[in-house]
């Protein structure tokens, strides 16, 4: 594989020639502090260093960073100035460049705990899904990106219309999806890789041939109805207990999957009423009378 086929060290395509200015120059102010650090000057490694953190604050979106901080983003000017009004430049460099330090860690600080409990709630949705005894249904009509297209391949059944579009684009804003990451090679297998490194969409028709979409339809409104009919149709305990042992199979080896499904198969579906009401109705060739226990 060519350096051009990998996009690393090409002249037009390697990663410093796809950082933006601003970017640029922040790592500038890095390479200033790292500079500063070795030659000991404090003042000058505590100034780069806040600048360059200060910067990266504000590049995190607005509905992102921490609303409150950003007002001090206006006050070090004027810090700045009183202090060289009032002392000398190095003794302004110095304060100054603490407070400016200061004010970044406590940004990134906030955004760390903040994108840590937005992950965790977000999780918490699937973790629940998981469990529910119920049986899901995602009807899709348009785009599904990002944790809404997550969302969607969780749920056990997946209608899509032919305008669909479906991808996980978070790499193209510095990130990766956690849920996807984990969810979509069990779903898609290789596909997963690059619909995660490339953040390319895809459409309906083709998440329908790779297995993200159960079926494309022209009326998702009709179609999701007669799918949750057909559903509900079914006895209750026993779509929770076969639905269980679908999700458990998909997980580890074939030998203890299968240990687990004739667990659930023996010790729970054959004790409840539904499974003899199922196969008396079959030899009495009737509908059977679901008791959903």
């Amino acid at each position: 594989m060519s350096a051009a086929t990998l996009g690393l060290y090409h002249p037009t395509s390697s990663v410093l020639h796809r950082m933006s200015a601003g970017w640029k120059l922040a790592g500038m102010f890095a390479a200033v502090v790292v500079v500063a650090l070795l030659r000991q000057w404090w003042e000058l490694a505590i100034a780069a260093g806040g600048v360059a953190l200060l910067y990266g604050m504000a590049r995190i979106p607005p509905r992102i960073a921490w609303p409150q901080l950003r007002p001090l983003q206006y006050l070090i000017p004027i810090l700045a100035a009183l202090q060289l009004w009032l002392a000398d430049w190095q003794t302004a460099v110095r304060v100054c460049g603490m407070i400016v330090l200061a004010v970044a860690i406590a940004v990134l600080v906030t955004l760390t705990t903040r994108v840590s409990d937005m992950l965790e709630a977000f999780h918490a949705v699937f973790r629940l899904l998981d469990t529910l005894p119920q049986a899901t249904v995602a009807a899709v009509d348009g785009r599904c990106l990002g944790g809404g297209c997550e969302l969607a391949a969780f749920c056990d059944v997946l209608l899509a219309t032919p305008r669909s579009v479906f991808g996980q684009p978070e790499i193209d804003v510095g990130c990766f999806p956690p849920v996807g990451a984990v969810l979509l090679p069990r779903i898609v297998g290789r596909a997963a890789l690059e619909m995660v490194l490339t953040g390319a969409s895809v459409t309906a028709d083709e998440a329908a041939r790779i297995g993200l979409v159960s079926r494309v339809v022209d009326d998702l409104e009709v179609e999701t109805a007669a799918c949750v009919a057909r559903l509900t149709a079914k006895s209750g305990a026993v779509l929770a207990l076969a639905r269980r042992a679908v999700r458990q199979g998909g997980r580890g080896s074939f030998r203890r999957a299968l240990e687990r499904t004739e667990r659930i198969y023996r010790k729970e579906l054959l004790a409840t009423d539904d499974v003899e009401e199922g196969v008396r109705a079959f030899l009495e060739k009737r509908p059977p009378r679901w008791q959903d226990r």
